[in-house]
């Protein structure tokens, strides 16, 4: 069996996409798995040899010869079908599209296989997703609550129930680099990654040194290494400039990809920003504390290990769009986490003091957030103040459903909703001494009230839709088609209205058994 696996995004969301890859790779073990990516994000390949071959497009190249007077107009369209031509004549078994954009909807539409999944343009103007998981993530692009993209591209590959993982390998070129820099051994040393891609997301040069100086006063014996690309180091160094005595504890670090996943095995720690130096320490051995700042929308491309830390502003704008500036007068997210408190947070953390770290997050002006996958099978970021544990349960049972309703429309899937019940109980066991049993109860009630309340609209909404088929009696099939869509959505929505309900019901008999 051939399996292409279509990854045109940046180097951190092909990262995300590795479990997917992984997945197909154990669910296939005989066959043969190919990647389709962008040119830079190749990087990856000695520490990827599940793959077996690596197809590369520079999409920049791809744009920019279009807009080149020196090149004919139509160089680029040649290129990329000479190259799509190739991919077709190796006539593959399944092609999985994990990009999800037009771009690459398009290139799906071209490629010819047997099977296909994910989104796919057809000839008739149409879009097909293959899977309701990719669906849901075409349509829920905009939501607030949603699951990691690395849940949803593992279930939209079809293998399901498996661990997320990240079967990164390490290479000799990269311990060869970590040998290089002479990091002396038996000290803790605290890896950080502080610039991204994006300014929004930066924390700032002179906060990192206040919070470097911090650091060494609370943990004297701590060593620190500062990560970057060749072309971060004038960055940071200035960094190292604003740290009295930085030559005594802290070294820079200028790494291969390879060379980073190298450190952050010898590591204790990584501090990091949003880039994809945090989806690669997913493979690593180190904790994480994941400082998300601006366009990090840490609900979908969050730090996946269990038990990492993600800190955030408390702001109505956040997460922002990544195109465009910020539209604060001043870069407030970055201005809500002071470097005195995020010490403390890293502290703390590296203490394994939950109960501080609680009181911390109480009287905090930003968000402090554990990572873990739950019962139900799905990543989550749960404050840990606890002060919110009621709109934790009410998380969980909106994807505790989705992700029994979209299972249920897989092929072959046939899911039990008294199991999903079953985990739910099994988390709520961990809620009921954070927030005690009246909140939690009184939060069933209201979801309860709710959802009665929108049962009754769509129930009128079907019989809204009855009245209009009957009205429709001989109109064109457009006409019906459309129509009979509605129908489908609407009783969709009905369904997920009554998963919810049993939930809700069943968990409420659990807490009053409780009390």
């Amino acid at each position: 069996m051939k399996i292409l696996v279509v990854s045109l995004l940046r180097l951190g969301d092909f990262v995300m996409h590795v479990p997917a890859i992984a997945g197909l790779k154990n669910k296939y073990p005989r066959a043969k798995i190919d990647v389709l990516c962008h040119r830079p994000v190749a990087a990856m390949q000695p520490m990827l040899p599940i793959v077996d071959r690596w197809w590369t497009l520079d999409r920049d190249e791809l744009q920019a010869g279009l807009g080149r007077a020196e090149i004919p107009m139509l160089t680029a369209f040649d290129v990329l079908r000479e190259q799509c031509e190739a991919i077709n004549a190796e006539k593959y078994d399944l092609i999985v599209n994990l990009t999800q954009t037009h771009f690459s909807g398009y290139l799906m539409g071209y490629f010819v296989a047997r099977a296909k999944l994910g989104l796919t343009h057809n000839p008739n103007g149409g879009s097909d997703f293959h899977s309701p998981w990719f669906r849901y993530l075409d349509e829920h692009a905009d939501d607030r609550d949603v699951f990691h993209f690395a849940d949803v591209f593992a279930q939209a590959s079809e293998t399901f129930g498996e661990a997320r993982r990240w079967p990164l390998v390490l290479t000799p070129k990269g311990d060869a680099e970590v040998r290089a820099l002479g990091l002396p051994r038996g000290r803790e040393w605290i890896a950080i990654q502080a610039l991204t891609s994006d300014d929004k997301k930066n924390w700032g040069v002179e906060t990192w040194a206040t919070w470097l100086a911090q650091m060494r006063e609370r943990r004297p014996g701590s060593h620190f290494v500062l990560i970057g690309a060749p072309n971060e180091k004038e960055r940071l160094q200035a960094i190292l400039e604003r740290v009295a005595d930085s030559e005594k504890f802290i070294a820079l670090a200028i790494l291969s990809l390879e060379g980073v996943l190298s450190l952050l095995q010898r590591v204790t720690l990584l501090v990091t920003g949003d880039t994809s130096i945090k989806h690669l320490a997913n493979a690593g051995r180190c904790r994480v504390v994941e400082l998300a700042l601006g366009s990090s929308d840490f609900r979908r491309t969050g730090i996946y290990r269990d038990n990492s830390l993600i800190v955030s502003a408390k702001l109505a704008c956040a997460p922002c769009p990544h195109s465009g500036g910020c539209t604060q007068s001043r870069h407030e997210c970055a201005r809500q986490v002071g470097a005195n408190e995020f010490a403390a947070v890293v502290d703390l953390y590296l203490q394994d003091d939950w109960n501080a770290l609680r009181a911390l997050a109480l009287g905090a002006d930003f968000s402090i957030r554990r990572t873990r996958v739950v019962a139900m099978g799905f990543w989550y970021a749960q404050d840990v103040s606890g002060r919110a544990a009621e709109d934790t349960l009410q998380d969980w049972i909106e994807r505790s459903a989705w992700k029994f309703l979209l299972s249920s429309e897989e092929k072959g899937r046939v899911p039990s909703v008294g199991t999903e019940i079953y985990r739910l109980k099994t988390e709520i066991n961990d809620l009921v001494p954070l927030a005690g049993l009246e909140p939690l109860l009184a939060k069933l009630d209201f979801i309860e009230k709710e959802l009665g309340a929108k049962h009754s609209t769509f129930t009128a909404g079907l019989r809204e839709f009855e009245q209009s088929k009957n009205d429709s009696a001989g109109q064109s099939t457009f006409d019906l088609s459309g129509l009979r869509t509605r129908q489908n959505r609407l009783r969709f929505l009905e369904k997920e209205i009554e998963i919810k309900m049993k939930m809700v019901r069943s968990l409420k008999t659990q807490l009053v058994e409780k009390a």
